[in-house]
């Protein structure tokens, strides 16, 4: 009776982790092992369940949202000095090194 009932959880398993991986939920495709062990250990209901997995999935696209955008980003490096710099009164550098002129 006991190989029958991992047999089943495992096919549900497989479908599972085949469900999710269609529906790209990455993240909670990743814990789903470990927090179904936690849950039946702990004896957490299945909404408990669920609310676990839905917060690793919204970890998970929350930081591959972060990694995205510091990707992205294309900050402007100023490679001159200030000794190289127009010695002009009014003369104001901006922090994204373009020179503008300041209203005297």
């Amino acid at each position: 009776m006991m190989f029958c009932y991992v047999e089943v959880s495992g096919m549900l398993r497989d479908k599972l982790m085949d469900a999710m991986n269609e529906l790209h939920l990455h993240g909670m495709r990743s814990v789903l092992d470990e927090i179904l062990s936690a849950g039946i250990k702990q004896r957490h209901t299945p909404e408990r369940l669920l609310l676990d997995l839905l917060e690793a999935e919204l970890a998970e696209r929350t930081a591959r949202s972060i990694r995205y955008r510091l990707g992205i980003a294309k900050f402007p490096v100023d490679t001159k000095s200030h000794r190289e710099e127009p010695n002009r009164p009014g003369y104001v550098r901006r922090a994204g090194g373009i020179p503008t002129h300041a209203v005297p």
